[in-house]
């Protein structure tokens, strides 16, 4: 027969592993990743015209050419930036300078030879009337492709967002979405976290 000593042993080891088990299982499902907080804004609204791209005598060389409607919503606003939206599957975003003289603006820019295979494009401006973030690029998943999100962390789990990149500068990006100041994204280890996941956030 067993001795008691040793049945009161056993029984305080598989009380210890039940207890201690499930803590430990937990703590490594919980990601550890660093996060950013959102802590200004700037006012923003994206005006859409469409575009017919010129190509000038200069090799390489190009300029916008728009309908009046769209002339009348340029001159009104008169953004000094304008974003084609390019005809390709995850194509990066790009900006054309316009220059104002009066009430006339240009808007010459260099393209690779062979890159543009529509005339029309859909282009767009923003305006100061809605809101928009300054976030670090790598607080976005997929910052050059089509399906741009960022993961928000809401009661220690992180919540994938969609958002649109409207400009990207080094190593910040200008975003639209639905986001609020006090938001905290996740900034790392972004490949791999699942919608739902449990993450803790050092800042």
């Amino acid at each position: 027969m067993m001795p008691r000593s040793a049945i009161l042993m056993i029984l305080f080891i598989g009380n210890f592993l039940f207890f201690c088990g499930p803590s430990q299982s937990g703590s490594k499902s919980e990601l550890q990743t660093k996060g950013y907080e959102l802590k200004s804004q700037f006012p923003i609204r994206e005006i859409s015209v469409r575009g017919r791209v010129v190509k000038n005598k200069e090799k390489n060389l190009y300029h916008l050419e728009f309908e009046p409607n769209s002339i009348h919503l340029i001159q009104l606003h008169k953004p000094s930036k304008i974003q084609l939206k390019l005809p390709y599957v995850n194509a990066q975003t790009f900006v054309v300078n316009l220059h104002y003289k009066n009430d006339a603006f240009t808007s010459n820019f260099t393209f690779p030879e062979g890159w543009i295979d529509s005339s029309q494009l859909e282009a767009v401006f923003y305006t100061k009337q809605s809101f928009g973030y300054k976030i670090p690029l790598n607080t976005i998943y997929s910052p050059f492709g089509k399906y741009q999100s960022v993961y928000r962390v809401v009661d220690g789990k992180a919540i994938r967002l969609n958002v649109e990149v409207i400009g990207i500068k080094e190593n910040q990006a200008l975003v639209v979405g639905d986001l609020m100041l006090g938001d905290i994204l996740v900034i790392s280890r972004l490949g791999e976290l699942v919608d739902g996941m449990s993450v803790k956030v050092n800042l």
